[in-house]
């Protein structure tokens, strides 16, 4: 048969009332034992982290800055190379513009003909040269 428990304090009997004391404080130190245990457990993850996990972390971000630092010196040299490189071509665009149109005002017609007419010239003066014992 089942016992009936009595849930009511005022009608237990003072046997009873112990009992449930005595299981009650059971209880209780069970989870107070389970509780420090967790704590335990806990505080110990806590430290381990604190001694392994945050220095290498620490470290990493140490390396993270310096490589940051080089990075913003580096875009700090290619942007003044790039700077340059306008420089460069701003202060050489008028000289190559006049070139460029030196080049197209060349007559190329006059030019050859020119050429033609210094070969003529040209070749008579050789045949003389070589008449006087000129190497050709």
């Amino acid at each position: 048969m089942e016992e009936n428990k009595k849930t009511d304090l005022t009608e237990m009997t003072e046997k009873e009332l112990l009992v449930e004391l005595v299981k009650d404080g059971r209880r209780r130190s069970r989870m107070t034992a389970v509780t420090m245990c967790a704590m335990l457990i806990t505080a110990a993850a806590l430290m381990y982290a604190a001694f392994t996990v945050v220095p290498s972390a620490i470290g990493t971000m140490e390396e993270m800055n310096a490589s940051m630092q080089q990075l913003s010196a580096t875009m700090t040299g290619i942007d003044k190379m790039v700077g340059n490189v306008n420089t460069l071509v701003e202060d050489n665009m008028d000289a190559v513009t006049e070139s460029l149109g030196k080049v197209q005002a060349i007559d190329i017609d006059k030019l050859n003909e020119s050429i033609a007419h210094m070969s003529d010239v040209l070749e008579p003066l050789a045949n003389i040269s070589n008449f006087f014992g000129g190497k050709s």
